[in-house]
Parts: C-alpha cells; structure tokens; sequence
C-alpha cells in the first residue's frame, strides 16, 4: 500500500512541476500531454520490485549457498612436541595451530575428506582420511604438547 501511494503522490508533485514551467492548454492541445500520467507497467515494477525486497528481508525468500565438492583429500599435520609451548604465539603456538586448524576446517566443504596427524618425537596420533568434521575436532582439542 505504501508503494501504490508513494507513486501517486510522485506522480500528483511531477505534474505540479510541471505547470510550474510550461502552458499546460498548449502542451496538451499541441503534444496531447496530460499532467498527471499514470503508468501501469511502472507501478506494477515497483511494486514487485519492493515486495521481493521485503520478503528478502524478512527471510520469506531463503538464499541457498552452495559450496563446492572437494574431489581432493588432505592431511592435516600438527607438531605436538615441546618446541610448540613457546609463548612467541599468544598464548602458545600449539594453541595457535589449533585455532587455525579449526577455521580451515570450517570453511571446507563438507564432502572434503581430511586426515590429522600429530607428531612430537613420533606419531603421537592419528586419524584416517574422513568427511566427519566432528571427529577431526575432537582429535584436535586432544592433542597437547608433551
């Protein structure tokens, strides 16, 4: 309603413009102009125009976000041993590739299949290739350094 009533009330002032710079008798005798001209097709866009953003905006329309399928498979290697306890990283390195680790796997596409491994003077341990994200961040809060 408030769009169909905002483009009369633009058309109403458009056509007040107008006999504000011309002899409106003229202009319609010689160029059959009408002051207050109502486009249909206008209207009509603007009002899709507005409903779809409303319902955009209101989540009536829902945006899907399709994330690509990795046909690749990675292994994530992690050093657990004593040199990752230097705080040269806030609060320590281990802690900080762990953090890292965690946003990477966030943003990889839930088909990727990923393996970790951590080592400090030997495997300390290991998970196989998997899809199942869960499991990869579980071995991740496990693994401290020695």
């Amino acid at each position: 309603m408030i769009t169909i009533g905002a483009y009369f009330a633009m058309v109403y002032f458009r056509g007040k413009r107008v006999t504000l710079f011309g002899n409106m008798d003229t202009l319609t005798r010689t160029h059959h102009f009408h002051k207050y001209n109502v486009s249909l097709v206008v209207l009509a866009v603007k009002i899709i125009v507005v409903i779809s953003l409303y319902m955009l905006a209101t989540n009536s329309i829902e945006v899907m976000k399709v994330q690509p399928k990795s046909t690749m498979e990675y292994v994530l290697i992690i050093d657990s041993s004593a040199s990752m306890s230097s705080a040269d990283l806030e609060p320590s390195r281990i802690a900080a590739a762990k953090t890292l680790s965690e946003k990477w796997l966030s943003i990889m596409p839930e088909a990727t299949r990923i393996g970790l491994v951590s080592f400090a003077e030997g495997i300390e341990s290991s998970i196989p290739v998997t899809s199942d994200k869960r499991v990869l961040l579980n071995e991740l809060e496990r693994i401290n350094v020695d």
